[in-house]
Formats: C-alpha cells, sequence, structure tokens
C-alpha cells in the first residue's frame, strides 16, 4: 500500500465512510481496509460505535428501575447481555 494510498484510506475514515465504502473507493478488498484501519490506529483511530436507539436505552432504564435483572432486561428487549453492559457503560442515564 503506498503513502497516497494510506492518506487516502484515512482521509475517507475520517469522513465517517464504512469500510465497505473505503475499499469500493481505493480498490481493496474490505478485510484488508480492516485490516489496515487495526494497524494503523494512528491513521484510523476510531471504531464506530455500536448502533444504538435512545429508545432501546430508554426502555432498558426504565425496566431497570422496575427492580429486573440486567439478564432479563437483555431477554425482554430481545438483546445480548453483553448490548446491556455497553449500553450501561455509554449512557448517562442512570447508574452503572
Amino acid at each position: 500500500m503506498t503513502a497516497d494510498e494510506r492518506r487516502a484510506i484515512a482521509e475517507l475514515w475520517a469522513q465517517g465512510l464504512s469500510v465497505r465504502e473505503i475499499a469500493d473507493h481505493v480498490g481493496y478488498a474490505e478485510q484488508t481496509v480492516r485490516i489496515f484501519a487495526h494497524r494503523h490506529r494512528e491513521l484510523c483511530p476510531y471504531r464506530r460505535p455500536p448502533k444504538r436507539t435512545d429508545e432501546g436505552v430508554a426502555r432498558m432504564w426504565a425496566l431497570r428501575s422496575k427492580g429486573m435483572s440486567w439478564s432479563a432486561i437483555a431477554r425482554e428487549l430481545g438483546i445480548s447481555p453483553a448490548t446491556v453492559w455497553l449500553w450501561r457503560a455509554t449512557s448517562e442515564d442512570g447508574e452503572c
């Protein structure tokens, strides 16, 4: 990968393009771009945050206020317990 290609990937990454869009633009496979981004964190430092809806987080805290356990909340919302933990960690709406 040339210096110009590295610069182009870094610029596209900064614009918020997806890995697929960047791969299409520079003519590399998606996996190649993923590996590049992983190895060159100084150029591509930000991973996309997990998709989360504010409505889902609000429902999570509402269920928690009713005394439900975190695993019961995950089952109720149809998401994994790991997602509930992530939402808890990134949410400012309630206690951690």
